[in-house]
């Protein structure tokens, strides 16, 4: 499994902020156990993977209900008969047991008609209103990308108790003033206890952990502070950190599963799941800021067994830029899986995606709490820096209230986050984080019908709405406008007037109203799928787009249905490049581009256009035209190119955790505005992937803002 930390594009120039393990799983059944019905054979899933861990396997057992003592005598009759040494007995977020084993015994085990599953054990790797907070913080609270400076949040979550599963916190840190403490340590822990009050065959002492000189320490022992590598305490902070958190008042406790060097493995991790699940005190939530590239069923059913127990889980998607529903723990359909976004809305490069997010937060240079000092801070990227977005907004919701079910919690979450605000989702839902009470107006956005997925059209003030768009054009976008009462106006960026539903519903909706009359308000009703209706104030009637897309648009529905349902697309998001060495903005025209203004023109406006896997193009607002690394980029980059082609692209190369990036052009290098900031920008600087920051210097960092 993988923490999930900050990852550059290439792997050899990843952070060492991730390290997790994963397991093989293994199942057993036995004496004392009443026999499941399904009395197929069980199998060794995995053994030959080369992530996992030798001789060590998780035994998943069948009867779910089945007790600790019978677990424990099971595990010790099946390593009595079988041969192993048993090390940690589940009943809680799993029904199983760990061992030391070879290959041989582990298929004995699995053959025993109590086992589910048998998996090795897999080595992990990390990957009130506040002025002037973390950006992350202050993007969470509002509606658009353009920060306020301001965070303002419900309540502080002081009633709520917030689980770390990491490598720890430094609970001294005085960001977390007193609430943080530490309640488990997965590394070095105790024997399991023995079975009461049915005496049982003993049951031998865990193996300990083989002693690995290049880690400072494995145990608190080692560990004074509680983080012996910093990625723990940096969640913590987001989480509920008095300067750097969501939730500023929440209880802090941290349940180490992964060692000094940020690494662990799956039978670690689910102990830690274990020791929540028996030991927390509710109401609570649990962030997972860790993963693997794989899935493993026996952590995603210690994770979907401890929700059930009625912990909610907020979980890193993780930062392999792949399909989140083929690895756990992110997969597990129960918790909250979070991908991660940037400044300006996009999808982190690195973000993993697809159908088993459920929201986004900002992942980003992300500011927290440092381990290796009580005051210092320091800014990481990830979408582990992401999950603990919204386990403290989960918190929030917690402390208002109590009685929640994490279903509940999760459901809030994602139909209170902004739909549509997410560019280059890549599949996966569109909703952004957010907290408290959002003010609704966007603009610029459109609307794709469910029905036959077209864009929502008004060509004209005379002509009805149609769900026939192909693209997000002009006559497909409109801005979304506070129309007081929780609801909003919509209006057409084509006829710059507002959309009505005539004659109290029973005509089709047109864009032909100067003013916000009674006919022209609607309720935006979120989906826990992503999508959203239209329900008119003047009928109370859902707006519903025919699947022909050749009918028009009618508030004619009092049920939902998929013709009833949008999905809200965000337009491309306009930005401002900032040089980090001179302090201005970079402009662009008839000459090359060059860091020269004080203020943010129109000359200094980009387009950001997609071209998939994070690489986009950027088109001048002021001339409309492309920004090209001329002559192969052996020129200075010029906004003259009027098609988006291969010397048109550029990546973030890096997040850096000053909150600025490194473009990277199609020539493979960095782009660069000099190292006063004052020359014109050029595709020159040569990327070194095993140095600090690339080895590159001020001179290539820029900060994006949305503009």
């Amino acid at each position: 499994m993988k923490r999930r930390g900050v990852l550059r594009r290439s792997a050899a120039a990843g952070l060492a902020l991730a390290t997790a393990s994963s397991i093989l799983t293994v199942a057993a059944g036995g004496a004392g156990m009443a026999a499941p019905a399904d009395q197929s054979r069980a199998e060794v899933r995995g053994s030959a993977d080369t992530g996992v861990v030798p001789g060590r396997y998780i035994v998943v057992l069948k009867d779910k209900r089945a007790s600790y003592n019978n677990v424990h005598l099971l595990a010790s009759t099946l390593a009595k008969q079988n041969g192993g040494t048993v090390r940690q007995v589940f009943d809680r977020s799993l029904v199983g047991y760990s061992a030391a084993m070879d290959q041989r015994q582990a298929d004995r085990v699995a053959a025993h008609p109590a086992v589910a599953y048998v998996e090795p054990v897999r080595r992990l790797s990390v990957n009130g209103t506040q002025t002037s907070p973390p950006w992350g913080l202050d993007r969470i609270d509002q509606a658009s990308a353009k920060l306020n400076k301001t965070y303002t949040y419900p309540n502080t979550g002081s009633k709520v108790t917030a689980y770390i599963l990491d490598t720890g916190i430094n609970v001294k840190h005085q960001d977390f003033g007193g609430r943080a403490s530490m309640g488990y340590d997965a590394i070095d822990p105790p024997p399991p206890p023995p079975p009461s009050p049915t005496p049982s065959p003993t049951l031998p002492d865990p193996e300990p952990e083989p002693t690995d000189p290049t880690d400072p320490g494995s145990g608190l022992q080692t560990n004074a502070n509680g983080d012996c590598h910093g990625h723990g305490t940096h969640v913590a902070g987001t989480v509920g950190g008095a300067k750097y958190g969501v939730a500023k008042g929440v209880k802090l406790v941290g349940v180490r599963v992964l060692n000094c060097r940020g690494s662990g493995t799956t039978e670690q991790v689910i102990a830690g799941v274990e020791w929540v699940t028996a030991n927390a005190k509710k109401p609570a939530v649990a962030n997972m800021s860790l993963g693997d590239v794989v899935a493993i069923p026996s952590l995603d059913e210690a994770v979907k067994r401890s929700i059930a127990s009625g912990i909610t889980y907020s979980i890193a998607a993780g930062n392999d830029w792949m399909d989140a529903c083929k690895a756990s723990p992110a997969r597990v359909p129960d918790a909250i899986t979070v991908g991660a976004t940037d400044r300006v809305d996009m999808r982190a490069w690195f973000s993993n995606y697809g159908k088993c997010l459920d929201v986004f937060a900002p992942g980003v240079s992300i500011v927290s709490a440092r381990h290796d000092s009580n005051t210092g801070s320091v800014g990481f990227s990830g979408t582990s820096m992401a999950a603990p977005h919204v386990a403290g907004a989960a918190a929030l919701l917690l402390h208002s209230n109590p009685t929640w079910k994490p279903k509940q919690v999760r459901d809030r979450i994602v139909t209170t986050g902004i739909a549509g605000a997410v560019y280059d989702t890549k599949g996966s839902i569109d909703r952004l984080l957010t907290v408290g009470s959002v003010t609704p107006t966007r603009s610029g956005y459109g609307f794709k019908a469910r029905s036959n997925g077209k864009f929502v059209t008004a060509a004209s003030t005379t002509k009805a709405l149609v769900n026939n768009g192909k693209s997000l054009g002009t006559a497909q976008r409109y801005d979304i406008v506070n129309a007081g009462s929780g609801l909003v106006a919509l209006r057409s960026k084509n006829t710059g007037r507002y959309v009505v539903a005539p004659s109290k519903g029973t005509k089709p909706l047109i864009a032909s109203h100067k003013t916000i009359v009674t006919s022209a308000k609607f309720t935006i009703v979120n989906h826990t799928d992503g999508s959203i209706s239209l329900k008119s104030k003047i009928n109370g009637k859902y707006v519903t787009a025919p699947k022909s897309g050749t009918s028009s648009l009618k508030a004619s529905k009092t049920s939902i249905g998929t013709s009833e349902k949008f999905t809200i697309d965000a337009p491309a998001p306009v930005i401002s490049i900032r040089s980090k060495a001179s302090g201005k903005y970079v402009v662009a025209g008839s000459k090359p581009l060059i860091a020269s203004s004080s203020k943010v023109t129109k000359a200094a406006k980009f387009q950001i256009v997609n071209r998939g896997d994070g690489y986009f193009g950027l088109k001048a607002l002021a001339n409309g035209k492309y920004v090209i690394a001329a002559s192969k980029g052996t020129k200075p980059l010029i906004a003259s190119s009027k098609s988006l082609g291969y010397w048109e692209t550029f990546d973030f190369i890096d997040y850096n955790g000053d909150g600025t990036v490194f473009f990277g052009a199609a020539d493979g290098q960095a782009v660069s505005a000099g190292s006063a900031g004052t020359k014109q920008l050029i595709s020159n600087k040569n990327i070194n992937l095993k140095a600090f920051e690339l080895g590159l210097g001020v001179g290539e960092k820029f900060t994006v803002s949305a503009a």
